[in-house]
């Protein structure tokens, strides 16, 4: 209807993020074949479905009806000084690449261990913990976690962002 009217609707600044809910097919039948080498390698590549990732806490959005807008300099990866950005690729945190997809990049288990702890999943996605998740409920992507690139905070709203 919007793309009609001549509007265009695009999810400006979201990073989707890969997610046990997304492949629990494929989970489960790792799981249930015992089959630890893919056990460990998709929750090294998924956010786990518990803890802050857990489904339930991800907020659905309705793109017909409401607004992800940016909340401003307000950084909560940054728990000591939330007015400026973590500066993620420099110590203490040494990420590879950019905050969101930190936990993904890291090693989070060794080889001799089957399964990788809940502990050290979260552990990994630390800078995510502190961000409100968001899934489009319609449109390409559908269900898909997403947050708002550069540390930036989305801001639910019913009205178009200003």
């Amino acid at each position: 209807q919007q793309l009609d009217k001549g509007w265009i609707l695009t999810a400006h600044r979201l990073q989707p993020l890969p997610h046990m809910r997304q492949f629990a097919d494929i989970v489960d039948t790792a799981i249930e074949t015992n089959n630890a080498p893919l056990v460990r390698y998709l929750s090294q590549k998924l956010l786990p479905d518990f803890g802050s990732f857990h489904h339930a806490n991800i907020t659905s959005l309705d793109p017909y009806r409401v607004s992800c807008c940016d909340q401003g300099n307000y950084y909560p990866a940054n728990v000591d000084n939330p007015n400026v950005p973590v500066k993620a690729r420099q110590a203490p945190f040494h990420c590879p690449g950019t905050f969101e997809l930190c936990g993904f990049q890291k090693n989070i288990v060794s080889r001799s261990k089957s399964m990788v702890s809940r502990e050290a999943m979260l552990e990994a996605h630390k800078f995510l913990m502190e961000y409100n998740l968001i899934a489009l409920e319609e449109g390409y992507g559908t269900g898909v976690p997403l947050v708002h690139s550069h540390q930036r905070v989305c801001r639910v709203q019913e009205e178009v962002c200003l």
